[in-house]
């Protein structure tokens, strides 16, 4: 499953895409919302995870 967390605290961020990719998750982490903009249309996600 291709997730997108999108958080602002780096030290959250973090720990969530860690956390997910030790699941077995494909995790890209955007932290504003201009770049999970970006990346929503660059990629096809399976669920966007917001703060």
């Amino acid at each position: 499953m291709r997730l997108l967390v999108v958080e602002d605290d780096p030290r959250v961020g973090e720990l969530l895409q860690e956390a997910l990719e030790a699941e077995g998750h494909a995790v890209d982490w955007a932290e504003s919302a201009e770049e999970a903009l970006g990346l929503l249309e660059a990629f096809p996600y399976d669920l966007a995870i917001l703060e």
